[in-house]
């Protein structure tokens, strides 16, 4: 019969010992017999040895004539270095496959995961937004509408306006063009850095995990 158990360590170490109890009947020596108080045989005595008395609570197990050993005895490191912060378990304790049995103090990878979400929130605005791209439009429908009218009048009129103030409303008119494509990339770079800063808490969110110290199969402590 082979029994299971689990130990743990990360800054402090958990152990444990399994209690085995044996039962065996006595044999009767050759020749005699044990009488009751009737005259009657009675039934051969039972010895019982154990190798200690089980702790309050805890299950015992009869076995005859059997070697009880752990099936695996593990030791768990923290995957992180770091300060114990919580140990949730206590020795003896049944824990399940994946349970957290203690943690590494994760408060500085919670403040990185605060910052990597509000990155996120304020990328995500921008990149929803499309106030920008409006202004650059209507700055381009404006800085077209002077650059044709002053065209228009020089056109007709050549001593109206001169060369010089129709190439400053010409220069207005291509700024708001450049400005618009400028907005246009501004909200590409907004989605890409929501990407970036998604992928950033996703690390911060695998560091978290990284920092539990979790049971890698059913046992006891």
């Amino acid at each position: 019969m082979k029994l299971k158990a689990l130990s743990c360590v990360a800054i402090l170490a958990l152990s444990a010992v399994p209690f085995v109890q044996a039962q065996r009947p006595s044999a009767s020596l050759p020749g005699s017999s044990a009488k009751s108080g009737s005259g009657k045989a009675s039934p051969a005595a039972r010895t019982t040895t154990s190798a200690a008395q089980p702790p309050a609570g805890r299950k015992t197990i009869d076995v005859y004539d059997a070697l009880v050993m752990l099936i695996d005895d593990v030791r768990v490191p923290a995957l992180e270095a770091g300060r114990l912060m919580n140990v949730l378990v206590k020795e003896g304790e049944i824990v399940e496959a994946g349970a957290v049995l203690a943690e590494i103090d994760n408060r500085d990878t919670l403040a990185k995961q605060r910052i990597a979400q509000g990155e996120i929130d304020v990328a995500t605005a921008q990149h929803e937004s499309d106030a920008e791209i409006e202004v650059a439009e209507k700055a381009i429908e404006v800085a077209k509408a002077d650059y044709d009218s002053n065209e228009s009048i020089r056109r007709n009129n050549p001593g109206a306006v001169s060369e010089t103030e129709l190439r400053k409303f010409r220069f207005q008119y291509e700024r708001a063009l450049a400005q618009l494509k400028v907005a246009q990339v501004d909200k590409v770079v907004a989605r890409l850095t929501v990407d970036l800063k998604k992928a950033q808490y996703d690390a911060t969110d695998n560091q978290m995990e990284r920092l539990k110290i979790t049971a890698p199969f059913a046992g006891e402590v």
